[in-house]
């Protein structure tokens, strides 16, 4: 059913003269043509003169006539116009159009002069459907009315009553939805989609009682193992339906983000109350949404997750040298007293020397000197990769189903890095328990290539 959308005031815009006109505008449009003042040079009267070159610059700019424009004409337009008239620099419009025979026949010359044609029920014929591609594109009803006056504009179409236009744009809602189905029909024919869709608004059996179609619209909050792999089940889910094949691409993407948005928003009954041509489109583009959204925030939680780990191994490491350096001169106080007294009590014999060692340092402290030297000896502890190593279990939470469900392109085919990540994925799916003789190692930086073998 068409739908009135323009408010009274917005209405009466697209009917009346404007209360100004810019200056680009006037030498765009009413700048009369040396074949534009032969035309007009035909009529009697300077003011029928003047008025006929105020219809051509008119039909340029609006492509129409407002109501009673003669007596809304700005000055600064009069004049313009006026000054390219060898005797209409002092014309006004006084009386101009007193007959309506006289303004019936201006319009049709100045109409046959610019080759234009006026608007037949006949020409909604090729416009609507025109209008129905834009509208499958847009959602915005007066963005879509203004379409249609620019594209009757540019096919030289006396523009008709706004009622006409808006009452053609109101209806496309209902086109759109009906068309929307039209071009998913191949998809929504395969067996039991149908009720696959329909299943996202059941209530599972679970104590929430939630739907799919609710457990998919709730986003993560925070870039967690818990988080990631929420978002991974998810992924799976709408895997195991089959929508990374579904073949959306009948539907401009915009109309499925439109359709997407309005399942985000809507409650299940609201859902479950549309009819089949508007909730099963719907239901589909809020689907193939979900997946590429989820996608994209699964990407995006593992890099925030990552920089939240490297960040916090970066502390570790700065805190763990800042205790080394607290520790290491008191070891090399104990070491060296220790060794004083086995080069100065060379006589003792060993277990006298142990005992009096034992009777200077304690066995506690010699220990933690020994493990603060070696700790200062480690080449892995220097970096912060040692302490990201630490959070292996945490990433394993998430790690294998991560691995197993994204599909990573490599732009840089000059090293061995596809091949190692295809070894970590099996390695992570349990697929392989030891690494071959050969790992790929090529594309590692030194950095890593200590972490990992320790040299």
């Amino acid at each position: 059913m068409p739908v009135d959308f323009l408010t009274q005031a917005e209405r009466q815009r697209y009917q009346r003269m404007p209360a100004t006109i810019a200056e680009r505008d006037l030498r765009q449009h009413f700048h009369l043509s040396e074949a534009d003042r032969d035309f007009v040079a035909t009529f009697r009267g300077a003011t029928s003169r003047l008025g006929v070159a105020l219809h051509l610059g008119l039909l340029r700019y609006l492509g129409y006539l407002p109501d009673e424009w003669a007596m809304h004409v700005p000055a600064e337009l009069r004049t313009f116009v006026a000054g390219q008239l060898a005797d209409g620099a002092f014309v006004d419009l006084v009386g101009y159009g007193s007959r309506e025979a006289t303004r019936t026949a201006h319009l049709q010359a100045a109409l046959k002069h610019l080759g234009w044609s006026k608007w037949t029920p006949l020409e909604q014929g090729w416009l609507e459907p025109w209008l129905l591609e834009r509208a499958l594109e847009h959602d915005n009803e007066r963005l879509l009315l203004d379409l249609a006056c620019q594209k009757l504009r540019q096919h030289r179409l006396l523009r008709p009553a706004i009622g006409t236009l808006e009452r053609l744009v109101g209806s496309l809602a209902e086109q759109a939805h009906r068309e929307s189905f039209r071009r998913l029909r191949p998809l929504l024919d395969q067996p039991g989609l149908l009720a696959t869709l329909d299943a996202l608004l059941v209530p599972d059996d679970t104590p929430a009682a939630r739907t799919r179609h609710r457990w998919l619209c709730q986003a993560a909050t925070t870039a967690s193992p818990l988080a990631l792999t929420q978002a991974l089940a998810k992924l799976a889910f709408l895997q195991q339906l089959g929508v990374p094949a579904w073949d959306t691409s009948g539907l401009h993407i915009n109309r499925q983000k439109r359709l997407a948005r309005l399942v985000r928003a809507r409650r299940n009954s609201y859902l479950q109350r549309l009819s089949p041509e508007k909730r099963y489109p719907a239901l589909v583009a809020f689907l193939r949404e979900s997946l590429l959204a989820l996608t994209d925030a699964v990407v995006e939680l593992f890099d925030q997750y990552w920089e939240g780990a490297t960040a916090k191994a970066r502390r570790d490491l700065d805190a763990y040298q800042q205790r080394m350096a607290a520790a290491k001169d008191q070891a090399l106080l104990t070491l060296g007293e220790a060794a004083r007294l086995v080069v100065d009590e060379e006589d003792v014999p060993g277990p006298d020397l142990r005992a009096m060692i034992y009777k200077t340092l304690s066995r506690e402290a010699l220990l933690t000197a020994l493990e603060v030297s070696q700790a200062l000896l480690q080449p892995s502890r220097h970096s912060h990769l040692a302490f990201l190593a630490e959070r292996y279990t945490s990433v394993k939470q998430f790690s294998g189903q991560l691995l197993a469900q994204l599909h990573f392109a490599h732009a840089y085919q000059g090293d061995d890095f596809a091949q190692a990540l295809a070894l970590v994925a099996d390695l992570q799916a349990g697929k392989r328990r030891k690494l071959p003789e050969d790992v790929p190692q090529a594309f590692l930086t030194p950095t890593w290539t200590k972490s990992v073998f320790g040299n």
